[in-house]
């Protein structure tokens, strides 16, 4: 491409950029001139319809106007079309003033253009022609992507764009509220040669226009003034054939005037003037049409509502019936007739043009009477068309309503079980469902279907899959009714984590669309597994312990802050408003402390009747769960509410002393609280123990239960069923794997804390490890697997009979941690009270020896010192009481309480002694010793109930021997087994085989002899859940099988069957202990050995009772003076 074509395409690109700048320029003019011509016209049809000018003025308007659309032509649309069409710029100068919005570009443009014209004599004047051909093409090449109508700046047709559009909008709105003045005032302006009157001052509106009315009826005229309101108007008529009209005056302040021409017989024309001022005419129209003179209805229910027919009152036409109630109407009208017809109406848009006919019936017709009947079947409208003889139609007939009142759906709800709920497996659920319905019911039932946590949640929802049981229905009330039943789960064999989905379904009665059928939501009754129900209660548990730590730690920060708060007041008395507020604060914080334990306590009690209800833990164990919840409950002493009434009086009315007092009492009942929380923790853990063990023993019961009836099914298992039977097996080795890890952590625990019972713990976890029973468990799920059921039933069996074992075992543990435990808190208790019956008689020995001092005696002072040693002995005592206190419940609040009253009490003396007040400190030595004997007292208590309780027999004596006796079967299943398999020919014995066969017999003659003795005393004791005279005679058939060397496959099956009865016997027992129903004993005479005779000296032990029995009986002073000498002598007598 030459220089010649490189030039013709910039120019062209030039040459674009130039119309596309007019282009720009020739929008934002036109919008400039538009903007501006209409702003001029308002202005101008505004000065008009305002002052409406005279002919001339209308002229010079007109002509203004014209020049205004001139000049807006010429600036906006002219004349930037001449500037760049006549007065273009050359490429050159439009390349310059371009340059800076083609970045790309810039000056590039304007030197390749000057260069290309001088591209032919370059040569001449020393350029090269290639490099300003090769400059000119890379201008070209950069502008062929460069859109020139991009170049232009949009910024003023935007600016002007946004004017034309305000003063357009400004216009149309100015239109629309005064556009009749205006467009008036436009037609004025455009005829200045014409002249026009000014309008009138007002202007008159009278509705309702040109009206057909029906003889005899009103028609409310109404006349509106608009503009200058006049005071009056007339309102004129003037009936047909008539010439004089009927004129009224009618006046308003509002220029609205009303009026109602009554009682119209006759057709008229009437219209409204004032002044100059006139209205329209309007002609009424009389007609006579045919209408309803009388209307009768009668409703008919269907029979299964049991309704009666109802008979509506005259000329009422609203129906409100049950669906397929039968209607039956009569009517009779102003005229005879020629056709009636029913229109049934939609209930969308009745009474307007947008309603839809539903449908037509015609009526019998007879003159001027019609009649006819419906059913309802839905809700809307109708109205009674009527024609008389002269085809005339009625008009406004009434619009009557339907309302379809449907037969509903019945509504059914499970009112018992209020909720999911958990429950047993052979447990009887009272079922309650209540109905409702608007009629009545025709049946009831409940669905159910028993589930497991592993089935898909679509399956619980599957209500083909569930069964059916009928439900009775008992009518309380119309439209209501119940279905009660006793729903036995016993059918169901439930298994730990089972599931019953179950729902209430009811039908209606309804006859006329069929019954419909209503159910309740779906509830889940769920079997939780025994795991699952200890590890609720140890969270809660475990949740509880924290809560009560915590409390401790606030105990001791709000206890450390009284202490500061005593001594700043010793130092200073005079209370502060900081000051004050703090002790309140200290307060509220007790009083949240208090409001916590009280819930603390609530949640507890309802733990444990929970805990009771299901068993869980055996009544030792419940009995200190009670105990400990009534040592939570008794936290909160009435001294602690009386201590923090009286700090609260005080801070209202101060004084020094009473503020000091309440202070101090609010400190030691501080110190008490935090004392019984620390005492509360410690027991929380040690009951914790015990009850682990209790969890771990009915988790053994439980799944040693679950593994029999599995044992049960190995001799029907098939290959079907063994993959199933397998799973379970398996769900029961990991169970079992839980309780050896549980026991594992249990093991550990007790030989950290160095609890009583950890060896024999230890001792059950190691051979709970050595037998790995889980794992046997878990090879015995693929013999299951494999159908081996012999095997499979044998290794169930041994696995069944391990678990009772354990369970004993752990058992066995508890008692032993319990008889220890008691054993030393006993020891440690009677410590305890020897210090206080001897402090006490010290105690009663200074009262009596200092009692008759007078002021200036030298032996107050020795006695003040002798005080205070006592009071300091009692102390000691004190913290050994506070140390007993972590480890027992037998030390109770009140007992602690009594110890600190006497320490203050015996502070007080020594401090009267200190003051050379003799009296004074007499009487707090008398009222010390008083405290000290109600501590002893509540020490003997303590205790006697601790010695009782070492001295409980043994509740699980008669499960012990079930395990054992069932332990020694086994064995002697086990040696006959091994005989008949060594044995070749069962007819001819050996010697030995025959003397080894014949001790068995022995043996199992002799625990057939024990089986009877048991259940003698299972029995007696009315304790026994299981029977076990049936077990004896089984036992001796064996015997004399073994005896008469008769053993057969039958025999060993008894055998079998024997141990598994020793077993069910042994875990009867334990679950009867476990359980919290008693059994009412009849009263017996009790046979006892006389009491022997009195020791010739008695014993230290014998006169510490006697000490306290006597001073229990709560003698005068006098008295008790006269035993203590009796006492005393009795210990010097030798």
């Amino acid at each position: 491409m030459g220089a010649r074509e490189v030039l013709q395409t910039i120019h062209g690109w030039m040459a674009r950029l130039r119309r596309a700048i007019m282009a720009n320029r020739l929008k934002a003019g036109a919008l400039a001139a538009v903007a501006g011509l209409v702003a001029a016209s308002l202005l101008i049809l505004i000065v008009e319809a305002v002052g409406h000018l005279s002919g001339a003025a209308r002229g010079v308007l007109l002509a203004l106007w014209g020049v205004a659309a001139l000049a807006a032509l010429g600036v906006g649309v002219v004349w930037p079309v001449l500037r760049y069409t006549v007065f273009a710029p050359d490429d050159k100068k439009l390349a310059g003033d371009y340059a800076r919005r083609m970045p790309g570009v810039r000056d590039r443009v304007l030197n390749a253009l000057q260069l290309l014209e001088r591209a032919e004599g370059a040569n001449r004047e020393g350029y090269s022609p290639d490099l300003i051909l090769e400059a000119g093409r890379e201008v070209a090449e950069d502008l062929q992507p460069v859109d020139p109508r991009a170049l232009p700046d949009k910024k003023p047709i935007r600016l002007l764009g946004r004017a034309a559009i305000a003063v357009i909008g400004f216009a149309v709105l100015f239109l629309a509220f005064a556009g009749g003045p205006l467009l008036r005032a436009g037609e004025r302006v455009m005829k200045p040669g014409q002249e026009f009157e000014p309008p009138p001052p007002f202007t008159l509106t009278i509705s309702p226009g040109d009206v057909e009315l029906v003889r005899g009826d009103s028609l409310l005229v109404t006349v509106t003034a608009s503009g200058a309101i006049p005071r009056s108007i007339t309102l004129e008529r003037i009936e047909k054939g008539k010439r004089a009209s009927e004129p009224v005056t009618l006046k308003s302040e509002t220029g609205e005037f009303r009026y109602t021409y009554r009682g119209i017989t006759a057709p008229f024309s009437y219209w409204a003037h004032e002044g100059r001022v006139q209205s329209e005419a309007y002609d009424v129209t009389v007609q006579e049409l045919p209408a309803v003179r009388f209307l009768s209805l009668r409703l008919t229910p269907p029979a299964y509502t049991g309704m009666p027919d109802q008979v509506l009152e005259e000329n009422v036409g609203d129906v409100a019936a049950v669906v397929g109630t039968k209607v039956k109407f009569q009517l009779a009208a102003t005229k005879p007739l020629k056709d009636a017809r029913i229109e049934f109406i939609e209930p969308e848009f009745p009474g307007t043009e947008k309603e839809t006919i539903r449908a037509e019936q015609k009526l019998d017709v007879d003159g001027s009477r019609a009649g006819s009947e419906f059913r309802v079947q839905k809700s809307g409208y109708y109205r009674i068309r009527l024609t008389d003889r002269e085809d005339l139609k009625d008009r406004d007939a009434i619009l009557y309503r339907i309302t379809a009142r449907p037969d509903e759906f019945p509504l059914v709800s499970v009112l018992q079980p209020p909720n999911d709920l958990e429950i047993a497996a052979g447990v009887k659920i009272p079922l309650v469902a209540e109905a409702m319905d608007d009629f009545g019911f025709s049946r009831i039932a409940l669905r159910y279907h028993r589930t497991s946590a592993y089935e898909p949640a679509e399956a619980r929802e599957d209500e083909s899959l569930f069964e059916k049981v009928p439900l009775n229905l008992r009518l309380l009330e119309p439209g209501r009714a119940v279905a009660e039943m006793q729903w036995d789960m016993t059918p169901l064999d439930l298994l730990p984590e089972d599931q019953v989905a179950y729902f209430v379904e009811v039908w209606d009665n309804d006859a006329i669309s069929g019954p419909k059928r209503a159910r309740s939501e779906t509830r889940m009754l769920r079997f939780p597994s025994m795991s699952e129900i200890f590890e609720e209660q140890e969270k809660m548990s475990e949740a509880r312990e924290i809560t009560l730590s915590e409390l401790l730690e606030h105990s001791r920060d709000i206890r450390e802050k009284v202490d500061k708060a005593i001594e700043e007041y010793k130092s200073n008395p005079d209370l502060s408003w900081e000051r004050k507020k703090e002790i309140e604060q200290l307060m509220e914080k007790q009083r949240a402390m208090n409001d916590m334990l009280e819930q603390i306590s609530d949640a507890m009690e309802k733990a444990a009747e929970q805990m009771q209800q299901r068993s869980m833990f055996s009544p030792e164990v419940m009995d200190k769960m009670m105990q400990l919840q009534k040592l939570v409950q008794e936290v909160i002493t009435p001294e602690m509410r009386a201590a923090l009434q009286k700090l609260a009086q005080s801070l209202q009315q101060p004084s020094e002393e009473e503020m000091r007092r309440a202070m101090e009492n609010f400190q030691l009942t501080q110190e008490m609280f935090e004392r019984a929380l620390d005492q509360t923790l410690n027991m929380l853990k040690q009951l914790k123990m015990e009850q682990k063990l209790d969890e771990l023993t009915r988790r053994l019961d439980e799944l040693g239960r679950q593994q029999e009836q599995l044992n049960e099914k190995m001799d029907k298992n098939t290959p079907e069923t063994a993959p199933k039977n397998a799973d379970e097996q398996k769900k029961l080795a990991e169970e079992m794997r839980k309780i050896e890890e549980e026991a594992r952590k249990l093991a550990e625990e007790m030989k950290k804390e160095n609890t009583p019972g950890q060896k024999e713990m230890q001792q059950a976890q190691q051979e709970m490890q050595e037998e790995q029973l889980s794992e046997k468990m878990e090879q015995n799920a693929q013999t299951m697997n494999m159908c081996q059921n012999q095997s499979a039933k044998k290794s169930g069996k041994q696995s069944r009979r391990k678990m009772a074992e354990l369970a004993n075992m752990m058992q066995n543990v508890k008692q032993q941690m319990q008889q220890d435990q008691m054993a030393e808190v006993l020891e440690k208790m009677e410590r305890v009270r020897d210090q206080v019956l001897d402090l006490s008689m010290r105690q009663e020995k200074l009262w009596r020896e200092s009692e008759g001092l007078e002021a200036g005696s030298p032996l107050t002072a020795q006695a003040a010192e002798d005080q205070e040693n006592l009071r300091q002995a009692l102390s000691r005592v004190n913290e050994d009481l506070r140390e007993l206190a972590r480890e027992t419940m037998f030390v109770t609040p009140q007992l602690i309480g009594g110890i600190y009253s006497a320490m203050n009490l015996m502070g007080q003396a020594a401090q009267a002694g200190q003051e050379r007040d003799p009296r004074t400190a007499s009487h707090y030595r008398r009222q010390s010793l008083g405290a000290l004997n109600s501590a002893l007292k509540q020490c003997q208590q303590a205790c006697s109930a601790c010695q009782s309780q070492c001295n409980k027999p043994n509740p699980n004596s008669m499960c012990n021997k079930a395990g054992q006796m069932a332990s020694q079967q086994q064995k002697i299943n086990q040696q006959t087994q091994n005989l008949m398999s060594q044995c070749q020919n069962p007819g001819s014995l050996t010697m030995g085989e025959q003397a080894a066969m014949q001790r068995l017999a022995v043996e199992q003659q002799g625990l057939a002899k024990t089986a009877k003795e048991l259940a003698q005393e299972a029995a007696a004791s009315q304790r026994s859940l299981g029977r076990l005279d049936d077990i004896s005679k089984e036992m001796e058939e064996v015997a004399k099988d073994l005896e008469n060397r008769n053993v057969t496959q039958r025999t060993m099956q008894r055998q079998d069957h024997i141990e598994s009865r020793l077993m069910d016997f042994q875990q009867a027992q334990r679950e009867r202990e476990f359980s919290p129903r008693r059994r009412a004993n009849t009263g017996v005479d009790v046979v006892r050995a006389s009491p022997g005779p009195l020791p010739e000296k008695p014993g230290q032990d014998q006169l510490r009772q006697d000490i306290l029995r006597a001073l229990d009986a709560k003698y005068t002073p006098d008295y008790e003076q006269l035993i203590r000498q009796y006492f005393d002598a009795l210990s010097r007598w030798k």
